[in-house]
């Protein structure tokens, strides 16, 4: 075999281990990117999974949003609609009474502290089928699912003394004294078949003429 056909022989097999060193080097590079990529894509799926929930969330009373509750009143309604169930649901609105009192006397920390509390008592006050929310502020709102307006009266007649209870020990943990103002005042409604927004509308209405006529008792005594 000739020299020359040697060196050219040399030169082949030296481009091809070259070549192939280049596509490996591009494969390595392409998997390593892949593997970035995957990591990015699965970091931007955590923040939007994160931040839809903080859209569903409160972040102070960690309990369903305004946004949170209705989506599940509505599947509440859709899945009742779909079975034609004839299963009792009572609406109640909630709204702390002299909370701005709180805030004002005590401080924003503490008024937040009671909002806080008070989402951690309807969490372990209500059953696991009822559907609860912060609407905003301290206005609340809980779906009873299979509950009359009867029997719902008597929970939030058992939630409000428990919370004024939990108001007490706040007020004593800070040296003070719950002003009688503070308390909440709720109004029900059972649902008869009409939209989710006419039932709470139903609810909010009747939540604000007790909450007029505890005003007026209060006033007068």
């Amino acid at each position: 075999m000739s020299y020359v056909l040697l060196v050219v022989l040399g030169l082949m097999v030296w481009g091809t281990v070259m070549a192939y060193m280049f596509i490996v080097g591009k494969y390595k590079v392409l998997e390593q990117e892949l593997k970035e990529s995957k990591a990015e894509i699965g970091r931007l799926l955590g923040e939007m999974s994160r931040f839809r929930s903080m859209a569903l969330i409160d972040g102070l009373t960690n309990i369903p949003s305004r946004r949170g509750f209705e989506m599940m009143v509505d599947k509440v309604f859709v899945q009742h609609e779909r079975e034609n169930s004839k299963t009792p649901m009572t609406m109640a609105l909630i709204d702390l009474d002299a909370f701005k009192m709180a805030n004002d006397d005590m401080g924003h920390p503490f008024g937040d502290e009671i909002l806080s509390e008070f989402g951690a008592l309807l969490k372990h006050t209500v059953r696991a089928g009822d559907v609860i929310g912060r609407l905003g502020g301290d206005e609340f709102a809980v779906l009873f699912v299979g509950v009359d307006q009867d029997d719902a009266t008597d929970v939030m007649t058992r939630v409000r003394a428990e919370f004024e209870a939990m108001a007490d020990d706040l007020y004593e943990a800070h040296g003070a004294h719950r002003p009688n103002e503070l308390s909440l005042t709720f109004g029900l409604t059972e649902w008869d078949g009409e939209h989710r927004l006419d039932l709470i509308r139903r609810a909010d209405s009747e939540m604000y003429g007790h909450k007029r006529r505890r005003k007026a008792e209060l006033a007068a005594a």
